[in-house]
């Protein structure tokens, strides 16, 4: 019995000990990114031929880039959770063409762009810090994002303005490592 009653104080003392050399704490940053668009030329040309006829040819930006501001909570050592937002660059498209027979072979240009915002919301899970990989970092969460489009096109003297919004909500996973610049300032990839 001796033993057993040695072993729960000993796990006890360590758990204090954790306790009173963890402090929870807030953080806040800056994410940016940058990512390659995948070339949609092909299909607004396709698209805009299908619907009015001739020709049309189409060029886009090849990359998007992210701003995304956060606050993160550090339970501790090991758990945390964090809160962020998104916003996007614009992906912008450019078109012109002339139309067919049917619509009197009428010349026409316009711009096609995309802006994704939205809400993130994730727990935080790194390994111990006895384990040396503390600095890793993986996201188990939610997001969601709102596509806002807008296109302008002009035939002849007329010009038409369209806009609309989808949203939509789905998981979100990732992997990070962190590394201390200075004692209020860190850096991380993820």
């Amino acid at each position: 019995m001796k033993k057993l009653v040695f072993t729960v104080v000993a796990t006890l003392a360590l758990g204090s000990v954790y306790a009173q050399t963890f402090k929870p704490k807030y953080s806040a940053g800056i994410d940016y990114g940058k990512a390659k668009v995948s070339d949609q030329t092909t299909t607004v040309a396709t698209s805009l031929v299908s619907e009015l006829g001739g020709s049309a040819s189409t060029t886009q930006s090849s990359s998007i880039s992210n701003f995304r501001i956060y606050v993160a909570y550090d339970f501790t050592e090991n758990i945390g959770a964090e809160i962020g937002y998104n916003n996007t660059s614009n992906i912008n498209y450019t078109y012109s063409g002339r139309t067919g027979s049917t619509y009197s072979n009428t010349a026409y240009s316009g711009t096609i762009g995309l802006k994704y915002t939205g809400l993130d919301y994730s727990g935080i899970f790194r390994p111990d810090i006895s384990s040396g990989w503390n600095n890793l970092f993986f996201r188990f969460g939610f997001h969601n994002l709102e596509q806002k489009a807008s296109s302008t096109i002009a035939v002849s003297t007329s010009n038409v303005a369209y806009s609309s919004t989808t949203s939509g909500t789905g998981p979100m996973l990732g992997i990070g490592y962190d590394a201390k610049l200075s004692e209020d300032l860190n850096f991380r990839a993820q």
